[in-house]
């Protein structure tokens, strides 16, 4: 099975992404994944949102096919007045004005992910329909709390190719890795 990401965005910015508005998605790290990879979007407030209600949900999916990288040196040597140098950066992409940039960053790295393929699904899924990768739980040496747990075969030894599943129970803080979705 293949990684995704699961990735938690504020109700604000899920509107730009659903509308096409924004297509850089600006945050302060990146996964260990070779793009392009799938993300998926999870609307993190239960505020009234169309088609999406009241729900936390998990509302749609991109591929993220390019990560860009601004270092601390260049986030903080542009003037805020120089615009035009600010959006060679793609910030208006990320629906972002240069102040609040430089403020997110607090003199760290930022990553600017690029968003194509969006897909906003037409019914929201539910976070317990996603999956974590199984080597981020199973230890095979000891498991714990798997229903194939202290199973052996008829040799008397222990299998761990047992297939059990760990659903994605609570939203990550930023984003977090799950398995790619088969039908979506």
């Amino acid at each position: 099975m293949s990684k995704a990401v699961m990735l938690s965005i504020r109700p604000k910015w899920c509107e730009k992404i659903a509308s096409g508005e924004k297509t850089i998605e600006v945050r302060k790290t990146r996964p260990k994944l070779e793009t392009p990879f799938k993300v998926y979007i999870y609307c993190t407030r239960g505020v009234a949102l169309g088609a999406w209600g009241k729900h936390f949900k998990v509302i749609g999916k991109f591929t993220c096919d390019h990560i860009d990288e601004y270092d601390d040196d260049t986030i903080f040597s542009f003037r805020h007045e120089d615009y035009a140098r600010w959006n060679d950066f793609g910030l208006d992409r990320a629906c972002m004005h240069p102040e609040d940039f430089q403020n997110y960053a607090d003199g760290k790295w930022l990553y600017g992910w690029h968003i194509s393929d969006l897909k906003i699904y037409d019914v929201p899924k539910d976070l317990n329909e996603f999956w974590l990768p199984s080597e981020l739980y199973c230890e095979k040496e000891r498991c714990g709390g798997c229903p194939y747990d202290q199973v052996a075969d008829v040799n008397g030894e222990y299998s761990f190719d047992c297939e059990w599943k760990r659903p994605l129970t609570r939203p990550p803080q930023s984003w977090c890795y799950v398995e790619v979705m088969q039908d979506g």
